[in-house]
């Protein structure tokens, strides 16, 4: 979720993140921008450390230990500032919530998808700066990881930071430049908690064209409990907490539009909470809800998690 007032500041830091990136590669080879990647033949995170236990791959990941060759292969990150701005959280606690999650896919994958991960095509939707993406280099080769956003600067920050993951630009609405059956496994970390009904509709549309027969679809949205911060986050709207919380109770679609800055405009972008009854009742045309998982320590979201019929 984006401070819209900090916008010019925030992609001003980013320009220059993106110009100095150059002398921030400790050492490392050059990477190309161009294309989808920039997969070399030798070592790369899955064939280094896809015996990693947990523990360790989270601590290598997040920074709280280093690489110890000379090969320097672990993403970077870009500053707190930029990390807060898409996040709301940065460094460790940010890495938290996104380990948290990549482990609730990795379960429900393991549970629902009929293949193995390390033989599956997967698409981190919306994946900012690459935060959750990363994690999931131990457990396939890099070929197979695909992240895409409709903000220009995460997509560049991340063809910057991650040289192993192929990234590309999306739009706001689809359709996608994908085949169709091209992913096993769709993901996306807090964007079915902000887009409007109408964006969500189309989106799992095109979640469907784009995924194989069987494939699995994990997406997070706002609980019921988050609708009363709506108010005290945006004082000055005519949001109405009450009669939102009673939509949800009923099996509708809260949604309050507010604009994101970039390309996510009013019509398209805001605050969402999408209630199990609605999903059960709309979503249920293309996927089997096979999940809806509403705990978590880090990730304050409810997590769904459907199978495409």
């Amino acid at each position: 979720m984006q401070d819209t007032e900090r916008k010019p500041k925030i992609q001003n830091r980013i320009f220059h993140y993106l110009s100095d990136f150059g002398r921030l590669l400790f050492g490392r080879n050059s990477i190309s921008n161009e294309g989808l990647g920039s997969h070399g033949e030798g070592m790369n995170p899955f064939r280094k450390y896809s015996s990693l236990d947990n523990e360790k791959w989270f601590e290598l990941v997040s920074g709280l230990i280093h690489e110890t060759s000379d090969e320097k292969i672990i993403p970077l990150s870009p500053p707190d500032e930029i990390q807060k701005n898409f996040t709301g959280r940065s460094g460790i606690d940010t890495f938290r919530q996104a380990f948290e999650f990549y482990q609730m896919v990795t379960r429900s994958v393991g549970v629902y998808y009929s293949g193995g991960i390390e033989e599956a095509k997967i698409l981190d939707f919306g994946c900012g700066w690459g935060r959750i993406i990363r994690f999931f280099l131990r457990d396939m080769d890099p070929s197979n990881i695909y992240g895409c956003d409709c903000v220009d600067d995460m997509i560049e920050i991340c063809k910057k930071t991650n040289q192993w993951c192929n990234f590309f630009k999306s739009n706001t609405y689809p359709p996608l430049n994908i085949e169709p059956g091209y992913f096993d496994i769709i993901y996306a970390y807090s964007v079915f908690s902000h887009v409007s009904e109408d964006a969500q509709k189309k989106w799992l549309s095109e979640f469907h064209r784009i995924l194989k027969p069987g494939g699995i679809l994990i997406l997070t949205t706002r609980r019921f409990d988050f609708i009363d911060q709506i108010e005290a986050i945006y004082p000055e709207s005519q949001f109405d907490a009450n009669t939102a919380k009673q939509d949800y109770l009923e099996g509708k679609y809260v949604h309050f539009s507010y604009g994101g800055g970039y390309s996510l405009e009013e019509s398209y972008w805001g605050e969402t909470a999408i209630p199990r009854e609605y999903i059960e009742n709309v979503w249920t045309n293309l996927f089997s809800i096979v999940d809806f998982i509403e705990t978590g320590k880090e990730v304050d979201q409810n997590v769904i998690v459907g199978v495409k019929k």
